[in-house]
């Protein structure tokens, strides 16, 4: 392997221990990496060595060829919706209700870990947005689930889709999906008319059934919004569309 291989795989292993269980080891890492963004963000604090070391990251390394694999390998695997919509969508009232009472009498039902979904939002910034990687099955990917669930809501099939109970998990798919999907339109700049379409008609009907942090996103897709910042609700580049003005 190369030199520069080795490096980048040493700082996709940074990244996850960046939030590993163990307090030591997230402050072992920490104190390794910190210096090495200090050039460019100084003395930053200890939540956003990871935000600045997914940029330091794309921006030093982005071209390399293991880097785009790996972040594009990562991406694929965290926005692989399909299968879970579709047993949402196609589950029992019985089979449902049984993942609702598991998650109430479960002790740690609440105790959600969001590595997976903080990263795909950081890739999605610094390596989608900007073009260093493309996914190219992902938004054909996306327009079948939505034409899916677009079925399903003609057949009445009525499922809540994301939340912290019924299915919990495909919330985060659904939504990591949307948000690559739009940085990858903004990087392309190509018009995606079908997509944006079949957006349009699920939240004509499915707005209720949605996770409202899904409902802003499919919002932004269907209207050809290319503005990231205010679905990164876990990074430190979240920002409102919403002003509040004091009185």
């Amino acid at each position: 392997r190369s030199n520069v291989h080795v490096v980048v795989d040493g700082w996709l292993a940074a990244l996850v221990l960046l939030q590993d269980d163990e307090a030591c080891v997230r402050e072992a890492i920490r104190a390794t990496v910190a210096p090495l963004v200090t050039s460019v963000h100084a003395a930053p604090s200890d939540m956003m060595v990871l935000p600045y070391a997914v940029a330091y990251l794309a921006q030093t390394f982005g071209h390399v060829d293991r880097l785009q694999e790996a972040v594009g390998s990562y991406l694929t695997t965290y926005t692989a919706l399909f299968p879970r919509l579709d047993e949402c969508i196609s589950a029992s009232d019985g089979h449902a209700y049984n993942v609702l009472c598991d998650k109430i009498f479960e002790a740690e039902s609440g105790n959600y870990f969001k590595e997976p979904e903080l990263l795909v939002q950081l890739f999605a910034q610094h390596f989608v947005h900007t073009g260093k990687v493309r996914l190219p099955t992902l938004l054909s990917d996306l327009e079948a689930c939505l034409v899916r669930w677009a079925a399903a809501s003609a057949l009445h099939q009525q499922a809540w889709v994301g939340g912290t109970t019924f299915f919990p998990d495909v919330f985060p798919l659904f939504h990591n999906a949307v948000v690559v999907a739009i940085a990858q339109v903004h990087a392309t700049n190509e018009a995606h008319g079908a997509l944006q379409a079949i957006a349009h008609k699920v939240l004509g009907t499915e707005t209720h059934n949605m996770h409202p942090l899904l409902c802003q996103a499919l919002t932004a897709l269907a209207a050809g919004d290319d503005s990231l910042a205010p679905l990164l609700f876990l990074t430190p580049s979240w920002a409102s569309k919403h002003q509040i003005v004091a009185e």
